[in-house]
Order: structure tokens, then C-alpha cells, then sequence
């Protein structure tokens, strides 16, 4: 297996920062430094290496510091070995969009995630479980993204799709030709969300149990609100464009559509105690997510011989050193890049004398 590390990244008028470059990484980085230093913001720049708005899912504008009007930009090279050197950019342009450079040619976003795979942690996150399930979908559809990269530009055209019907529901347009269309669009990308879903569930449970016992495994299923105890078959084209149809008068007294794969759920049960995550306490919630991430990382690193990046921000801090010690070997197993956050360098007496640690306090910033 080959790692495909971060050896250098650069910003420029980033947030905090006015202009940043570091050198020379490793396979273990750690950002230490006082609240409001710019470690996590240093991992939101590294997750903009990734499709999508990046781990603190800001607007693009908002990404240049307060202020001012200048674009910002992000640039790193990226190392399989010497030979293989490969240098990545984003940067805002002038519509406001994020644009993408590949060795300097414009690309697409999507590009990138065929390029390498970025997976994160954020204290954000600790509310996934107790919260609703808009949370946990988005969670699950950037997992899925790591194998199936245009299930992004699927996610979008389905929801375009639905906004259309969810229109012609709120003005009670009753051109049953015009539902036709809109419902078959709906029901060819539903049923293409779902089978990815599902095939990345079945990754992640299968991978999950190669972890230590100190992560015990999550049980992960898809769930989907079924009225009247109706069984729906999201992978049936026809079953959901018949189901549509057939549920138009029902929908049309409320306004909007009422099944599909914008209403799924990740139910995760922990799988010594039985529980429900989100009948869990707060540590063995955070295991459970750490426990998704590792089988994820895993499942990556097999599935295509190149493990993933990791983004943890502020995880260590919560885990005592029996699971911190695990958590650090799980990766280093993995040969997975890690960049990692904290307020104490003393947090992490586990990563051994090759981690390279900086000190964003005494980063040069704006």
C-alpha cells in the first residue's frame, strides 16, 4: 500500500492567516496551540482538498479574511514518492465559486476526490447521534463520496428533481404529465443513492470489525420512514416511481413530498451493548464515531491500495491513554497522514518522536 502524504501546504489570505507555508511534513502532524491560534482552521483548509464546502462547511467568501476583498487560495504538493509529486490548488474565483487546480490545469472538484480521500473529525460531530437525521445523511453521503464519487452530482440532481415536484405540489398543479417526468427523474437517481449507500454500509460494517476491541464496532442500516407499514423498496425504480404517483393526492394536501431518500436515516447501534447510539453515553458516542472512521480509513486503504488523509480536531483530548495509544497505532497500521489538534502538546505522548508538532501560536498571522 502506498501513502500519498502532504509534504508541503501553503495559504494566502486564509481566514487568520495572511500567508502560511509549511514545510516538510510527516506522517504524523500535530497542531498545538491556545483556542483561536488557527489549528482548525489549518484543517479546513487541508479539507478543501476534498469535494464539497470543507469540514466547517463555510461559504466559499467567507473563507478570506474579515474584511477584505482578496481572494484566498490554498496550495500543497502531494508525495507518493520521490518520483510522484503531485501539486493541488483551490482558490476563490472570480464568481465566488471554488476553483480547482490539478498540476496547475483547471478541473473539476470531483477530480480531486479520485485523486486522494480526505476524512475528518470535529467536535461538531458529537451531537451526530442526539440530533436529527439531516446530520447523520450528510455524514453518511461523505462517506459514501470516498467510493463513489459522483454520488455528490447525484444528491444534487435528485434534490433538484424534488424541489420541482415539491413546486408543482405547493401550487397544486395537477398536469399529470409534468409529474410523470419530474417522479421517473426522482426514482432513476433514488435508486442510484441508495445502492450506494447501502454498498458503503455493507464496507463499513465488514471493515469495522477489524478494529481493536477498545472501538467496538457499530451496527449501520439505512432507514426510511415507511407510512402505513408499507414496505419501500428504494432500489426499485418502478416501486418508487409507482409510489410517487400513487401518493400525489396525499402529498398535494401537505406540499411536499413525504418518502424518498432525502427522509433516510443511519441508525447505528453499538454492537457490545445492544444500545442504540443515541441511548449511548457521551464517551462510547465518541467511540462509536471514531469507530465508523477507522473502519472507513480502512475500507478506503483496501478498496483502492491508497489510504486516506485524516483531519482529527480535538479528539484526542477526550480519550484516555489506553484508547490514544490504540487510536495512534490503528493509524499508523493504515499508513494513513494524520493531522491532528490540541491545546497541549502534552496530549500526545503516544505519537512517538518522528510526529512533527507545531505551534500555531507562534505562526506568523494577520
Amino acid at each position: 500500500m502506498t501513502p500519498f502524504n502532504i509534504s508541503n501546504l501553503g495559504l494566502r489570505n486564509f481566514r487568520c492567516f495572511d500567508s502560511l507555508d509549511l514545510e516538510d511534513l510527516r506522517q504524523v502532524v500535530v497542531l498545538v496551540g491556545k483556542n483561536g491560534s488557527g489549528k482548525t482552521t489549518i484543517l479546513e483548509a487541508l479539507s478543501l482538498f476534498s469535494p464539497g464546502k470543507g469540514l466547517r462547511s463555510a461559504q466559499f467568501e467567507d473563507l478570506k479574511p474579515y474584511g477584505l476583498s482578496v481572494p484566498w487560495r490554498v496550495k500543497a504538493s502531494f508525495e507518493a514518492n520521490p518520483a510522484e509529486i503531485l501539486w493541488l490548488e483551490t482558490h476563490l474565483g472570480e464568481e465566488k465559486t471554488r476553483k480547482v487546480l490539478i498540476n496547475d490545469k483547471p478541473s473539476r472538484q470531483v477530480e480531486l476526490n479520485k485523486i486522494l480521500k480526505v476524512i475528518w473529525i470535529t467536535p461538531l460531530m458529537d451531537r451526530l447521534w442526539v440530533e436529527g437525521p439531516e446530520g447523520r445523511r450528510r455524514f453518511l453521503d461523505r462517506l459514501v463520496m470516498g467510493f463513489y464519487p459522483e454520488h455528490p452530482t447525484l444528491i444534487n440532481k435528485y434534490t433538484r428533481a424534488l424541489r420541482e415536484r415539491n413546486l408543482l405540489l405547493r401550487e397544486r398543479n395537477n398536469e399529470q404529465s409534468w409529474f410523470n417526468a419530474v417522479e421517473a427523474q426522482m426514482a432513476n437517481f433514488a435508486i442510484q443513492i441508495t445502492k450506494h449507500r447501502l454498498a458503503t454500509l455493507e464496507h463499513l460494517n465488514h471493515f469495522q470489525s477489524f478494529n481493536s476491541t477498545l472501538f467496538p464496532a457499530a451496527n449501520l442500516t439505512l432507514f426510511h420512514t415507511e407510512p402505513k407499514n408499507e414496505v419501500l423498496d428504494l432500489t426499485n425504480e418502478d416501486v418508487m416511481r409507482e409510489w410517487w404517483a400513487r401518493n400525489r393526492n396525499r402529498d398535494l394536501t401537505i406540499g411536499k413530498t413525504l418518502e424518498g431518500p432525502h427522509k433516510a436515516d443511519l441508525k447505528v447501534v453499538h454492537s457490545l451493548s445492544g444500545r442504540p447510539a443515541q441511548s449511548c453515553s457521551t464517551g462510547e458516542q465518541k467511540l462509536v464515531l471514531l469507530s465508523i472512521v477507522i473502519g472507513n480509513a480502512r475500507a478506503i486503504a483496501e478498496t483502492f491500495g491508497k489510504p486516506p488523509i485524516l483531519l482529527f480536531d480535538e479528539v484526542v483530548a477526550h480519550l484516555d491513554p489506553k484508547h490514544r495509544a490504540v487510536l495512534i497505532a490503528e493509524i499508523a497500521n493504515l499508513q494513513s497522514q494524520i493531522f491532528m489538534t490540541g491545546t497541549e502538546a502534552d496530549l500526545f505522548p503516544e505519537v512517538g518522536p518522528d510526529a512533527y508538532f507545531i505551534n500555531t501560536t507562534d505562526l506568523i498571522k494577520n
